[in-house]
């Protein structure tokens, strides 16, 4: 009898070990699932949110984060850039300037785009510092083409701007009916992180140019 009793409680004492194994077992798979789903809402809600912007004056279309502060120009006093589109912490600066001249249509682009960085290359000021970091570069933007250089800026003082060193990403793009300047400048200390490469390449590659069909003659 004693011995039946014992075999019993053993048995008893396995069923007890293994519910608790599988009890830690299923704790431990809720808590992954819990820190899964967390990190996924977390992922979410620190991703950054994109608008449309659509100007009919400017014959452009674009998305930029939407909690960046955008200003079109509307007359002839307001800002020098048409479209500007700053952030919040004043580490992101977005401009679109449409050059619809019709003397620039007869121009060799490349060379156009050649003689632009020639000039910026060449900017002296007492203020601020140029350098070239890439030279000029060919693509395309909405099929349409597209020469593109970057450079950075310095304040000589370092007094005048939140960030002293700046980067600048230059795109002249040519459509049928005229030539964009379009730039994204940020700090050089944060120009290449993986937060402001997304939205400059999700920018860039959102631009569209409204009226592409070229006139009729």
């Amino acid at each position: 009898m004693k011995g039946k009793n014992h075999i019993k409680i053993k048995w008893q004492t396995k069923q007890i070990t293994e519910f608790c194994k599988l009890k830690i077992l299923l704790i431990l798979l809720a808590t992954g699932i819990s820190l899964l789903v967390l990190i996924q809402y977390l992922q979410e809600s620190h991703a950054v949110k994109y608008s449309i912007h659509s100007s009919d004056r400017y014959q452009i279309q674009f998305q930029y984060p939407t909690n960046w502060q955008l200003m079109e120009k509307t007359s002839r006093f307001d800002y020098d850039v048409d479209v500007i589109i700053v952030s919040p912490m004043i580490d992101g600066l977005i401009t679109v300037q449409l050059m619809n001249e019709t003397g620039l249509q007869a121009l060799d682009f490349r060379s156009m785009v050649h003689h632009f960085y020639q000039h910026s290359s060449s900017i002296i000021d007492n203020t601020f510092e140029y350098r070239s970091v890439e030279q000029p570069s060919f693509t395309t933007i909405d099929n349409q083409e597209a020469g593109t250089y970057l450079f950075t800026t310095k304040d000589k003082h370092g007094t005048s701007l939140k960030y002293p060193k700046l980067a600048t990403q230059h795109w002249i793009v040519k459509t049928p009916h005229s030539f964009y300047l379009i730039t994204f400048t940020s700090p050089t200390e944060k120009f290449d992180s993986p937060e402001i490469t997304k939205i400059h390449n999700h920018f860039i590659n959102s631009v569209k140019f409204l009226n592409l069909q070229p006139d009729s003659e």
